[in-house]
């Protein structure tokens, strides 16, 4: 084979290897598709919410990045939540749930229908904020009492009272935590 047919057939693999427009486009369409999708599941199904704050420690610490599940309403003792109250976001426990009689012994425990509510994830004694929120309250169809884990510091149902199924943005079903490097 001669130079001259080499390097023709060089060129000519070269120019059926090249993309064409429409390989553009429809490479552009699929990164359009792929960021669509991206939205729809980041507006309306998940989201990311830093915890800004001591209110949870030590199970979230201030700046561990939240995953929030939009879609599940189905709230159980337990959950931990993002709540908005007052036009402030934060990331609080559930503790009591409607038909739940809410409550404090005077060596703070928290009370749930007269029983103590028994948390071994958190190190402080519960007490009531005092010219705020009422005790026994007995939550209402629709009634959630949220609790912060680190009592002491945590802004909750004991200064801003219960809070309904519309103040809950999502459940948190994931931490990832800032290593603070």
């Amino acid at each position: 084979m001669d130079k001259e047919n080499l390097t023709k057939n060089i060129i000519k693999n070269r120019l059926e290897n090249t993309y064409t427009k429409q390989d553009f486009f429809l490479l552009i369409r699929k990164i359009i598709i792929i960021a669509l999708f991206c939205f729809l599941v980041f507006t309306f199904v998940f989201s990311f919410h830093p915890l800004i704050g001591d209110s949870m420690v030590p199970n979230i610490k201030n700046t561990d990045l939240t995953v929030i599940y939009k879609l599940d309403h189905d709230y159980r003792q337990g959950d931990v939540v993002l709540i908005s109250k007052n036009g402030t976001s934060y990331i609080l426990r559930i503790i009591g749930v409607p038909g739940n009689t809410i409550s404090f012994s005077e060596i703070g425990d928290v009370l749930l229908d007269g029983e103590i509510y028994y948390e071994d994830y958190i190190y402080d004694e519960t007490y009531p904020v005092e010219n705020k929120t009422s005790f026994p309250l007995k939550l209402n169809e629709n009634e959630y009492f949220v609790l912060g884990d680190n009592r002491e510091v945590a802004q909750d149902s004991r200064d801003f009272g219960v809070i309904t199924p519309k103040d809950i943005k999502g459940k948190v079903i994931y931490v990832f935590r800032n290593r603070e490097i």
